[in-house]
């Protein structure tokens, strides 16, 4: 197996010291899949993890992921954010840490809808010596919950982004439209980046 950081590095500007990362595991292609595997690390530690596959990918669809919510409370942004992306006809993949209930009670009014799907994001457990991997998981977990999160998606067309991030496209475009007709030109086009610019009243 490859053994390595998900942000490419350790330590990096988030992560300074490096006690507590996120790592991805990338094996050889496996053509008999398991369904599960035993993975040993310096012949002294084993675990057991179950293998998932993917389930059928909906085309024309788009899916939103937006990195865990660790102490939100912002509801009135959060109503503001789903409903500006009512326009590009989007699902979501919330993360849920900790938030206040009125925070619950927009998430789960927008899940009954079928709009919002909520994964909880627990605390991690205190390591033996009694540190906290806690401490950092704020920033830890955002490329965590990002890998997580394209895994999970049943949609041809993810977005990955914050809650106080819209994309707006000009001549009233929806974002699935525009990303269609990019794939379409563009054949050996993977993926999109848009530059970020705050807006300031």
């Amino acid at each position: 197996l490859v053994f390595r950081p998900i942000e490419g590095g350790c330590p990096w500007a988030w992560a300074k010291k490096c006690e507590w990362n996120a790592y991805e595991f990338q094996s050889i292609k496996i053509f008999d899949v398991p369904d599960i595997v035993e993975i040993l690390m310096n012949n002294e530690r084993s675990v057991i993890v179950n293998v998932e596959k993917r389930g059928a990918i909906a085309k024309d669809q788009l899916q939103v992921c937006v990195p865990p919510l660790h102490w939100y409370h912002d509801w009135a942004r959060l109503i503001l954010f789903f409903e500006l992306w009512r326009k590009h006809e989007a699902t979501f993949i919330i993360y849920a840490n900790s938030m206040s209930e009125n925070t619950a009670k927009v998430l789960k009014f927008y899940a009954k809808q079928g709009m919002v799907q909520v994964v909880n994001w627990p605390l991690l457990p205190l390591s033996k010596d009694g540190e906290d991997p806690n401490s950092g998981i704020y920033r830890l977990s955002h490329s965590l919950a990002h890998n997580d999160c394209v895994l999970r998606m049943n949609a041809e067309y993810g977005v990955l982004l914050d809650v106080d991030e819209y994309i707006h496209l000009s001549h009233n475009r929806s974002l699935l439209e525009f990303v269609e007709q990019r794939f379409e030109k563009e054949k050996d086009l993977g993926s999109l980046l848009f530059h970020h610019y705050g807006l300031k009243v």
